[in-house]
């Protein structure tokens, strides 16, 4: 059996919150050029190349950090003494790449290391927070249209621009809200892994 150790993810929370944002800035420019110039802008035009770069770079490196931030998370709640979770805290990440099960498992195990934090000797009778299905329901859409417009974009079909800058639309959309609820679900989680009411009865 695994042993846990509780470590602060104070400092990870706060990284990633600003990653998200710095990412939310860029989904911002990219949803503003796509409607002034249009979706040929953000595809061929002058800095297409450059701006893409940028955009995979804030996406990828938020994605790391928050990722990072869950596994500290998911430890944190065994070692308060929540017992019966799914999995371990790698396979709590590693949900989030596996195909078909990334639809549904990234919201369980979010799920219950919201609950665990809130309560971690009697997590399974804890309710679930409303937050959490708008934040995967954020996270699926940004992934689902940027998957749909890469397929498409390398068709090399130039009839399918106008398709492609639709999704992109709403993959930069939707990428805004899934970051800042992924904010709002970490800043949550942290302050109920460090609650009063149950510091004493965990930490003894």
């Amino acid at each position: 059996m695994t042993t846990y150790v509780y470590r602060d993810a104070a400092g990870l929370a706060e990284t990633a919150r600003w990653a998200l944002y710095a990412d939310s800035l860029v989904c911002a420019a990219a949803v503003a050029i796509a409607l002034v110039q249009g979706p040929w802008a953000l595809l061929y035009g002058d800095l297409a190349a450059a701006f893409g770069i940028v955009q995979l770079v804030t996406a990828v490196g938020s994605l790391i950090l928050f990722l990072l931030w869950f596994y500290r998370a998911n430890a944190n709640v065994r070692a308060m003494g929540a017992d019966g979770l799914t999995g371990s805290p790698g396979l709590s990440v590693a949900w989030f790449f596996i195909p078909i099960v990334f639809l549904f498992m990234p919201f369980v195990v979010m799920r219950d290391t919201w609950k665990a934090s809130a309560s971690p000797r009697d997590w399974q009778g804890q309710p679930t927070a409303p937050l959490i299905g708008f934040w995967w329901a954020a996270m699926l859409a940004t992934h689902l249209a940027a998957s749909f417009s890469f397929r498409l974009w390398l068709s090399g079909d130039y009839d399918v621009v106008e398709a492609v800058g639709v999704l992109d639309l709403i993959s930069n959309g939707a990428g805004i809200l899934a970051n800042l609820l992924s904010v709002a679900l970490m800043m949550r989680i942290q302050r109920l892994q460090v609650s009063p009411a149950h510091l004493s009865e965990t930490f003894r």
